[in-house]
């Protein structure tokens, strides 16, 4: 299963709801496109909801977490929830 994103606003803040795997290849890849292009558009209030994340691997945490470093940098409040219970096959 490929990562899909989907864009939504709620409240001035830009929402990326994300579904699938963040792992390394063409998902994280994809993703790190999609943040650019969040903070070229001059988003500054960004939420991931990752309740349909399948599997994170160590390059979609470092992923995440490089998401999260690149939002700050760009003085862009950076909204995330992310708790990992279980792990499935993607």
């Amino acid at each position: 299963m490929s990562l899909e994103m989907l864009h939504r606003k709620k409240e001035g803040i830009e929402i990326l709801d994300v579904k699938g795997c963040l792992t390394l290849g063409q998902e994280h890849l994809d993703f790190r496109k999609e943040l650019d292009l969040l903070l070229q558009s001059g988003n500054t209030r960004v939420a991931l909801n990752p309740d349909n994340l399948r599997e994170l691997d160590s390059t979609g945490l470092g992923t995440l977490l490089f998401a999260r470093d690149q939002l700050r940098r760009s003085e862009a409040i950076w909204h995330s929830s992310i708790c990992i219970s279980r792990t499935s096959n993607c």
